[in-house]
């Protein structure tokens, strides 16, 4: 286990960072309206699962990479919270730390340059496995736009689910799936497909909320 000097990303920061490098999709004019109004706003809904009565503040998981989706080339799994840089063997397994204290981190899948590649939300008492894919990177950087992410695990999970359930995640999985293998989410942020699909997401979810 490899630890990265000065590098300790929790989601909070994660997200500062990916948008100050041209990272993600920002409000477009009625964005921070609707942004104050989720604030402001107690959502009713259950998560489809309650949380697991387990009180143990940290967890290790054995997690999986799709090397046949993402870059084969020399990658690492990378978790904010404790600046730890795991290895991933050829077959796609690592193993990582969590943190429950600490609430939903992002863990991202990096290249030898540290530039993230593929990414993952950890949910505390709610995820069981962690598989990075195309699909769980659509997934989590949806999830960290601007008034969609939160760290609070319930919450969370709700609007993962008003995630799962939007047209616009098969989207922007279809638009990741095959260049997750030669760029990467700096890269791509730049595209304006990108920007446009992630501005659909954006729209689409804060009218559900």
């Amino acid at each position: 286990m490899k630890y990265q000097k000065g590098f300790v990303l929790p989601l909070v920061i994660i997200i500062v960072l990916l948008v100050a490098g041209g990272g993600f999709y920002l409000y477009n004019k009625n964005s921070q309206t609707a942004n104050n109004q989720i604030e402001n706003k107690v959502l009713v809904e259950s998560p489809s699962e309650s949380p697991s009565a387990s009180t143990t503040e940290n967890s290790s998981y054995t997690g999986f990479v799709n090397r046949k989706e993402i870059s084969s080339q020399d990658i690492s799994i990378f978790a904010g919270i404790f600046a730890e840089i795991d290895s991933i063997d050829n077959d796609g397994n690592f193993k990582i730390d969590t943190s429950k204290k600490l609430g939903v981190q992002y863990i991202a899948v990096q290249d030898k340059e540290y530039n993230p590649l593929a990414s993952f939300l950890y949910v505390p008492n709610y995820t069981t496995n962690i598989l990075i894919d195309t699909k769980s990177t659509a997934r989590a950087n949806i999830f960290i736009m601007p008034g969609i992410a939160t760290t609070d695990p319930v919450e969370a999970k709700i609007r993962l689910n008003l995630i799962e359930t939007s047209n616009c995640l098969p989207k922007f999985e279809a638009f990741l799936f095959g260049k997750l293998q030669n760029q990467n989410l700096l890269e791509l942020s730049q595209d304006k497909k990108y920007q446009e699909i992630l501005g659909q997401c954006q729209t689409e979810l804060f009218s559900k909320f």
